[in-house]
């Protein structure tokens, strides 16, 4: 990619992430992208289909981000607690853009898109468990408990928030651990 292009796909995702913190998705048109990020609407339609597709890329970038930040899937499922206590740091990271970006009517997305992420990086890197209805519930138990609750709970003080998430979770996936090997 070179130099221009990243520039302008910068100066995309900066005006993006400022129009997102101040409206909902639906009502960010490409005309105001445009001008707030001060290229042509051709400019836009060459990267992207429309606003809903711009913030699909960045969500899946973002999810990316965190899942790739962390060696979870490294040596799984040995020490998964403290592994999962990394992918909730590595989610924590990422605080303020996932607060702007997953707000309002885009919170349950983060939840669906980082499922989705997860159980295709898992199933990569280990097919055995593609069939494995307990370990799949399990996933899907945790992505949705965990990451939805932090999601719709960002708006507390985060330390008391991550305290309490954390130890849960580490509880839950201690317990999970014997449970998933019946």
């Amino acid at each position: 990619m070179d130099l221009r292009t990243k520039k302008t796909l910068r100066s995309i995702n900066n005006a993006f992430i400022e129009l997102r913190s101040k409206k909902p998705l639906c009502k960010i048109s490409v005309k105001e992208l445009c001008e707030k990020a001060m290229i042509s609407k051709p400019t836009f339609y060459l990267h992207y289909k429309d606003i809903y597709d711009l913030s699909d890329i960045f969500e899946k970038e973002i999810i990316n981000s965190i899942i790739s930040s962390t060696d979870f899937l490294e040596n799984f499922p040995d020490n998964f607690a403290q592994k999962y206590r990394n992918l909730l740091d590595a989610f924590f990271a990422q605080g303020q853009i996932l607060n702007i970006i997953f707000s309002e009517d885009r919170k349950s997305e983060f939840s669906h898109k980082l499922e989705v992420a997860f159980k295709e990086k898992l199933i990569t890197k280990f097919p055995q468990y593609k069939d494995d209805i307990k370990f799949m519930i399990f996933v899907d138990y945790t992505v949705y408990g965990v990451f939805h609750t932090v999601i719709l709970n960002l708006d507390k003080p985060l330390d008391i928030m991550y305290d309490t998430v954390i130890q849960l979770t580490e509880v839950c996936v201690n317990n999970a651990v014997d449970i998933l090997k019946k």
